[in-house]
C-alpha cells in the first residue's frame, strides 16, 4: 500500500495503553501513526517513540482520519474528544483491553523482570530495616491471585523520606538491567517540604517500541494528622492510620511481600467495594 493511502492515525495516552495501542497499530501497513495526544505530558517532552506529543487542543489543526483511544478511562477519554473537542464519531476507534493484550512470550519476559527486581528490592529493604506494603494495583493483583505483569505497573509504600533515600542510594549504586529515577515535590505541602522524594521508579532496560518495561513505582507516605498522606498530581491520597497499622507476610511466586494487616478495608477505601 502507497504511504498517501495509509490512515493517518493519532494515539490518545502515552502510558500503557498508549504504548501497547501503538506497537500493534504500527505492525500493519494501512496504519501511519502521525502522533500521541496527551492531557498531562510533560511540556519540555513533546517527542514520544520518534513521534510527536500534542495536546489536546491542537487536534483542531492536525490532518488525521482516525484518534485510537483505550484503557481504564476510555469513557472519559472519549466524552472529551466528542462533548468538549467536537469530535465525530466516526474519527473515534476504540480498542478493548482484550484488543490490546501482549504476547505470552512478552508477558512471561516482563514477570521475570518483575520478579528480579522484587527480590533485589525487598532483599536491600530487609537487610537495612526498612518497613513496607504493597500498595494499589500490586496489592489488588495479590487479593486476586493475578499475576503483576497484567498491571501497568507494581506499587510499593514506604512511609519514611529517610528510607526512600536510602533505597535510592542503594539501587542507584548496584542497577544492573534496570533505569532508576526519582521523583521531588514541587509546591508547598503542610506535610513534607519542596525538594523531598515523592516517589521512586525503577524500570527494566527494554526496546519500549517492542514490548512492555517491569515497572516498579515506590511511593512515599507522609504520617500527618494521624493520617498517611501522598501527593498525586494536584490532590494528596489520604490514608487513616488503622489501613496501614502493621502488616503481614504473603508470598508470591518465591519472594515474602509484606501487605497491610487491614488491606481489605484499605483496597476499599482505594477502589470502593
Amino acid at each position: 500500500m502507497k504511504k498517501d493511502d495509509q490512515k493517518k492515525i493519532l494515539i490518545f495516552g502515552v502510558g500503557l495503553f498508549g504504548r501497547a495501542a501503538f506497537r500493534k497499530l504500527n505492525q500493519v501497513n494501512e496504519n501511519k501513526i502521525i502522533g500521541f495526544i496527551d492531557n498531562s505530558f510533560s511540556a519540555n517532552e513533546k517527542i514520544f517513540f520518534n513521534k510527536i506529543v500534542y495536546s489536546p487542543i491542537q487536534i483542531a489543526s492536525i490532518d488525521f482520519d482516525l484518534i485510537v483511544i483505550s484503557g481504564r478511562d476510555i469513557n472519559e477519554i472519549q466524552n472529551q474528544l466528542l462533548n468538549d473537542l467536537k469530535i465525530p464519531m466516526d474519527k473515534i476507534l476504540l480498542l478493548s483491553r482484550s484488543d490490546l493484550a501482549i504476547p505470552e512470550d512478552v508477558k512471561n519476559n516482563k514477570e521475570r523482570a518483575i520478579i528480579n527486581i522484587l527480590k533485589k528490592l525487598t532483599n536491600e529493604m530487609s537487610a537495612n530495616n526498612i518497613d513496607y506494603w504493597m500498595d494499589f494495583s500490586a496489592l489488588l493483583a495479590l487479593h486476586r491471585n493475578e499475576d503483576f505483569s497484567d498491571f501497568s505497573d507494581v506499587d510499593i509504600a514506604i512511609n519514611s523520606l529517610d528510607s526512600a533515600n536510602m533505597i535510592f542510594k542503594i539501587m542507584s549504586k548496584q542497577k544492573e538491567n534496570y533505569n532508576i529515577y526519582k521523583t521531588l515535590i514541587d509546591e508547598t505541602l503542610n506535610y513534607a517540604n519542596v525538594g523531598d522524594i515523592k516517589q521512586i521508579c525503577i524500570q527494566s532496560n527494554v526496546d519500549l517500541e517492542k514490548e512492555e518495561p517491569a515497572i516498579i513505582d515506590i511511593h512515599v507516605k507522609f504520617f500527618h494528622e494521624n493520617k498517611y498522606k501522598s501527593p498525586f498530581g494536584k490532590f494528596t491520597f489520604c490514608t487513616p492510620s488503622s489501613c496501614l497499622d502493621g502488616y503481614e507476610v504473603i508470598a508470591y511466586k518465591d519472594i515474602l511481600l509484606n501487605i497491610p494487616l487491614n488491606s481489605q478495608e484499605y483496597l476499599e477505601l482505594i477502589y470502593g467495594k
